[in-house]
């Protein structure tokens, strides 16, 4: 029994995102079902996709290419006839993406607490993640505070070369929206339990004071 003819294809919808995905939000969109072959490959126009019906005749794929207007990523729903019923999910899921500016859920509720944190607090914080489970983790606060401290200038150098150099990060983190994307590029330094709280102080106290030649921590009062 031969199969019934392919539809044609057509685009049912189209999205787009204004800035390039960082691997917060390709990992988003990879648990959202997204594979991502060849986004590293500056030569590629299609950079991901997501399959929904694989068959000849009711094929559905929504692409992720780049932008011909920016350095952003268009996402287009191609189908043949009536797209599978997850589309209309998936389609919620990309609006909600791209109308954030951040990217899904990045600016979470422990961010907005640390953001309303002192900078002694933050730097407390820190210093008990330090110590925790030592036989230093009744240190007090201002010890705590000190051990923060040295961490951050025993550490300026990696932070500097993680962070300096990254003009995307350095525009990114100029508002509070922007501490989830740094602080998933500081899990290369530090447990994902602490990098909220280090990435709220550095913007806080201004990357560019990172970057400088000179400290980027005040000292303790």
């Amino acid at each position: 029994m031969m199969s019934d003819p392919a539809a044609p294809v057509s685009t049912v919808w189209a999205h787009h995102l204004g800035h390039w995905p960082d691997r917060t939000e390709v990992e988003h969109l990879q648990r959202l079902g997204f594979a991502f072959p060849t986004i590293e490959d500056q030569n590629e126009w299609i950079v991901g996709f997501l399959i929904l019906d694989d068959r000849l005749e009711s094929m559905a794929v929504v692409y992720a290419t780049r932008s011909m207007t920016d350095a952003g990523i268009d996402f287009e729903l191609r189908a043949a006839g009536r797209p599978p019923d997850r589309a209309t999910e998936i389609r919620s899921e990309i609006i909600r993406f791209v109308e954030s500016g951040a990217g899904f859920d990045s600016f979470d509720d422990e961010i907005a607490r640390l953001w309303q944190l002192s900078d002694e607090q933050l730097l407390q914080e820190f210093g008990a993640h330090l110590v925790r489970g030592t036989r230093d983790d009744q240190d007090s606060e201002q010890d705590l505070r000190r051990r923060a401290q040295n961490w951050f200038a025993t550490n300026r150098a990696d932070l500097q070369d993680l962070i300096c150099g990254n003009p995307d990060v350095q525009d990114l983190a100029k508002s509070p929206e922007g501490v989830a994307r740094l602080a998933d590029l500081l899990t290369e330094l530090l447990s994902r339990t602490t990098v909220r709280g280090v990435a709220v102080y550095l913007v806080k106290q201004g990357l560019d004071k990172l970057c400088s030649p000179t400290g980027i921590v005040d000292p303790d009062n």
